[in-house]
């Protein structure tokens, strides 16, 4: 089966990256849901959450939090009037 997010790091697939390092990238939702939605994602492929080992997931929510932080310091007002979240999938 074909992964869309392995298409992405490849460069394959058009995205509004945001953050990279050599373990994770973040980029904007296509179509978001709320306010400055984006996903940060592991580099390399992963079938599921559950599957990365513990230094990985920590790395992709650490990431997520910084994200989440600067996003939030750029315009409070209008991310307050929305539920904040983090989505694991």
């Amino acid at each position: 089966m074909k992964c869309i997010f392995c298409d992405i790091v490849a460069g394959s697939a058009p995205v509004s990256v945001i953050y990279r390092d050599a373990i994770v990238m973040a980029f904007m939702a296509i179509r978001p849901t709320a306010p400055g939605e984006c996903l940060v994602i592991p580099q390399a492929h992963v079938d599921h959450f559950t599957d990365m080992d513990d230094d990985l997931a920590q790395h992709v929510m650490l990431i997520g939090q910084r994200i989440g932080r600067a996003v939030s310091a750029v315009d409070r007002k209008e991310l307050d009037e929305h539920a904040r979240r983090l989505a694991i999938d």
